[in-house]
């Protein structure tokens, strides 16, 4: 990899890493709301809300091979429209196990 390839792709995955707190923050946020929406307990939210680290273990193990095989700039520039939206799933979810899932 050239230096200054390197270069950009050290700028998008740090601008991935700032954004996705972004996200993060704004969907810690609207929890409440979310919980009163679908109408959880806290048990069930609690519950509801284990769907992120456990997709995040997966996903972690996907997106390793994926860097691997595609490079930095072709995954962020295909895959961050997905996940922009799939920010919005959880807001969107009707029940436990969508939010779950979301």
């Amino acid at each position: 990899m050239a230096r200054d390839e390197g270069r950009a792709a050290t700028l998008l995955i740090m601008s991935l890493f700032c954004l996705q707190p972004m996200v993060i923050g704004g969907w810690l946020a609207l929890i409440p709301h979310v919980k009163e929406t679908i109408g959880l307990s806290k048990s069930e939210l609690a519950i509801a809300l284990l769907g992120m680290p456990s997709a995040l273990v997966i996903a972690l193990q996907i997106a390793g091979r994926t860097v691997a095989r595609f490079g930095v700039r072709r995954l962020f520039l295909y895959a961050f429209p997905f996940q922009a939206a799939a920010a919005l799933f959880p807001i969107l979810a009707p029940s436990q196990f969508w939010l779950f899932a979301a």
